[in-house]
């Protein structure tokens, strides 16, 4: 008898729609931030430019990750997310700056 192969079958999932690693992300980024507002709350100084800079630090890493799935998966939603934690990184790193300068006089 003559064995046939056959040709394997793939199945094919539907495209992910990101909501997931959006929603990871978005949690890390609240958790970070609540760690952060204990933290300043225990030592009493909210507004110092070492917890914009912490923030900017929190939502720049965020972009990352962001960016970084848009590169292997090619969901637009990521990109619009990264774009967004990219400018609430800046402004908070223009807040750290800002705050520096008022407080050195000028």
């Amino acid at each position: 008898m003559e064995k046939t192969l056959r040709h394997p079958t793939t199945e094919h999932l539907p495209a992910a729609s990101g909501n997931t690693l959006i929603a990871l992300v978005g949690l890390s980024v609240v958790f970070l931030l609540i760690n952060a507002l204990f933290a300043a709350a225990k030592s009493g100084e909210i507004f110092t430019e070492q917890n914009f800079l912490y923030c900017s630090l929190i939502f720049y890493g965020a972009a990352t990750a962001m960016y970084l799935a848009y590169a292997v998966t090619g969901i637009e939603r990521y990109v619009n997310v990264a774009s967004v934690a990219t400018i609430v990184g800046l402004a908070a790193s223009t807040l750290a700056a800002a705050h520096r300068w008022y407080l050195t006089g000028h």
